[in-house]
């Protein structure tokens, strides 16, 4: 494993994991769930911390699903949690100045299994879309190249240094 960018982040995956487990049927998704999208979204998780904390995400999102199943519309919610939440974590790590581009952070969890393709996830990005060019003109031609993403620099996060001593 890589150096941790900030060691709370170590303790935080295993106090969630612990979290997760201990949960059992009751697990409480919403406070989990955000506790999670502050760590890949608003803290800079090292690479194997990231890839940690998504598939503590994925396993839990996967266990509140099944447990959901029976009930239509607390599973669409979580559902549209999922999409919402997987757009948002690549997102966050393409940020990261010098970081993955876009298109390999999508490739590389689906490749991994995280990323499922589903109508929420399509529907979500379909709204993220007509927000951006409401006016589009829909997707490229099967012959037309899509326009790659890439944060500019002036967008993107500076990279993370290491935590400051605390001051005396």
């Amino acid at each position: 494993m890589t150096e941790p960018s900030d060691p709370d982040i170590e303790v935080a995956i295993r106090v969630l994991r612990r979290d997760i487990l201990e949960g059992g049927r009751n697990v409480d998704w919403e406070a989990i769930r955000a506790r999670i999208r502050r760590l890949l979204i608003a803290r800079r998780p090292s690479p194997d911390e990231r890839i940690t904390l998504l598939e503590l995400y994925g396993q839990l999102v996967s266990r509140v699903e099944r447990l959901r199943a029976l009930n239509a519309d607390s599973l669409r919610r979580v559902c549209n949690q999922r999409a919402a939440d997987t757009v948002g974590f690549a997102l966050a790590e393409a940020r990261e100045h010098g970081g993955l581009p876009f298109g390999v952070i999508i490739d590389r969890e689906l490749a991994a299994g995280r990323l499922r393709v589903d109508r929420y996830f399509i529907n979500f990005v379909s709204q993220i879309l007509d927000a951006v060019d409401p006016g589009g003109h829909g997707a490229p031609g099967f012959d037309e190249e899509a326009t790659p993403f890439s944060f500019p620099p002036e967008l993107s996060r500076p990279p993370a240094s290491p935590l400051s001593p605390p001051s005396p």
